[in-house]
């Protein structure tokens, strides 16, 4: 394994040429007999891992011995310059709670009846979540309204597959597995640099396309069938990925027993173009797009049977990174986020309706005037609006419980500074300004975290940060009118200690301390 250096078992080992071929054993060791003498091409390969192409020259009559290392995820390892870390990830230094699952714990993690990385993630410490029908989870005794989620950068609670207007309902990802390439769970204080959110953090990363050739993938699961497209554009500067993913278990359920008191499918789909502009500029779009579908099969039907509820989200992001320097980089990035439900009863009257949009602008920039000094800094703007229209229905008449619509911004800007006196120590103070249009309010959220290294492999981290959360549109549009919510905050501190045994085995002891003052009227 190229990143922990283990050993793997039963990784298949092909000559290309002759379709010789062979498996590892516990200790990662194989061999193939009799292959002809000259240059050859090994094929090697694994669920969750990349394929590998070595070529290697088989003299005679001695034995050759080849050591091959092979990279997590789904895409081709070419055997050129690799330049890593150790074998754990910590996306942020001084976070005394952290776990990150690269794309092959992803894979591996992420269910057999449905494909869901948010099923991967509810197996982290910490993680809690009482219904295996939904993707939503609880860090610390916060809920999902009070945890930031969000892909490449896109913050928004908008990204399952759920029926929305309704209390009781499953979920599960909008976003295919096998396009992730991490995703990183922060559960202690850390730099918020996204939206303000009272709780954890859990961000999704994407990978790029391939860039030597074209590569097809398709996968038939117990729900889903999925195929995954990539390749490269203008001559390896930029790479391509497209991925589109559909539900077959509501046909399924139907077939095996007409009587089910409902069926829920989805159809989604990915799209992502990486292009390298010049050496030093860098450009990302991505495109992410659902529908999902539930049938209440009642017999007979009431009059608020839900036949059928719809649900559909697109997501648009586009992302420009420039490096002027070796000590200076910056990035802008635009979202657009739209969602529409419409739940509809049996007689084609419309129960439950609405619509969700948010456009975002972001500026971040690094800067490190020394190897000791660096200076993270960005800025931020959003524009939210929503509309919500529920009724209920009897036989001859409806009542409408919502009619509202409303709209806002918000603005905030963030700096943090990471000093590191020595390669052992790391302190980050860093601080959040924001401003909610909503209820016309200011906040804001500090935090300060060390990182500690007291020897070879053990980390001694702390940190504490105050947090703050508005209320959303749906709050606003649910008082009375003339009143005000005020945001949540939250002061948290936390310390905690790491221990790394050998290259595949690290040991975390954390505690912490959370004060929460609730909103307000």
């Amino acid at each position: 394994e190229a990143r922990t250096h283990a050993p793997l078992a039963a990784v298949l080992v092909k000559v290309q040429s002759t379709g010789q071929q062979g498996l590892s054993d516990v200790d990662g060791r194989f061999e193939i007999r009799d292959v002809p003498a000259g240059p050859q091409t090994v094929l090697v390969s694994v669920v969750g891992y990349g394929l590998v192409r070595k070529d290697v020259v088989v003299g005679t009559p001695d034995a050759e011995t080849v050591s091959i290392a092979v990279s997590e995820g789904a895409s081709t390892y070419v055997e050129e310059v690799s330049v890593g870390g150790g074998a754990f990830r910590d996306p942020e230094p001084g976070v005394a709670t952290q776990s990150t699952l690269g794309s092959r714990e992803l894979l591996a993690l992420r269910g057999l009846v449905a494909d869901d990385p948010f099923r991967a993630v509810q197996v982290l410490p910490g993680v809690a979540t009482g219904d295996d029908f939904r993707g939503e989870f609880a860090m610390r005794g916060l809920g999902p309204s009070h945890l930031g989620i969000s892909i490449d950068g896109v913050d928004t609670p908008l990204l399952f597959h759920t029926v929305r207007g309704v209390q009781d309902t499953g979920s599960l990802a909008l976003i295919n597995t096998d396009i992730l390439e991490s995703a990183s769970l922060l559960a202690g204080p850390h730099p918020e640099r996204l939206n303000a959110h009272l709780g954890s953090r859990l961000d999704f990363t994407t990978r790029d396309g391939a860039r030597d050739r074209l590569r097809v993938r398709g996968l038939l699961s117990a729900s889903a069938a999925s195929l995954v497209l990539e390749g490269p554009f203008a001559s390896q500067k930029a790479g391509w990925l497209v991925s589109i993913r559909k539900s077959y278990i509501d046909w399924l359920l139907r077939q095996v027993d007409s009587t089910t008191d409902a069926t829920f499918g989805f159809t989604d789909g990915q799209a992502k173009l990486s292009v390298d502009l010049t050496p030093r500029q860098s450009l990302r779009a991505s495109f992410i797009a659902g529908r999902s579908v539930l049938r209440e099969n009642d017999d007979p039907p009431d009059v608020n049977t839900l036949d059928p509820a719809t649900s559909m989200s697109q997501i648009g992001n586009l992302q420009w990174r420039f490096t002027p320097s070796a000590r200076f980089t910056t990035q802008q990035q635009v979202y657009v986020v739209h969602a529409d439900y419409r739940n509809r009863v049996a007689d084609g009257r419309t129960r439950e309706e609405g619509s969700d949009r948010d456009v975002t602008w972001r500026s971040t920039a690094q800067w490190s005037p020394s190897p000791a000094h660096m200076m993270e800094f960005g800025a931020q703007a959003q524009a939210l609006a929503a509309t919500r229209l529920d009724r209920r229905f009897t036989t001859r008449t409806e009542q409408v419980i919502t009619d509202a619509s409303a709209d806002t911004w918000s603005a905030a800007a963030w700096l943090q500074h990471r000093w590191m006196p020595t390669r052992r120590i790391a302190i980050t103070p860093g601080v959040r300004a924001e401003r909610w249009d909503l209820f016309q309010q200011s906040a804001v959220s500090p935090w300060l975290l060390f990182d500690v290294e007291v020897r070879d492999g053990t980390h001694l981290r702390a940190g504490g940060s105050i947090q703050h959360q508005a209320a959303t549109l749906d709050h606003a549009m649910q008082i009375l009118a003339g009143t005000t919510l005020t945001p949540e905050r939250a002061a948290m501190v936390e310390g905690g200690v790491e221990q790394r045994v050998g290259n595949s085995l690290r040991l975390q002891v954390s505690a912490y301390h959370r004060q929460i003052g609730r909103a307000h009227v």
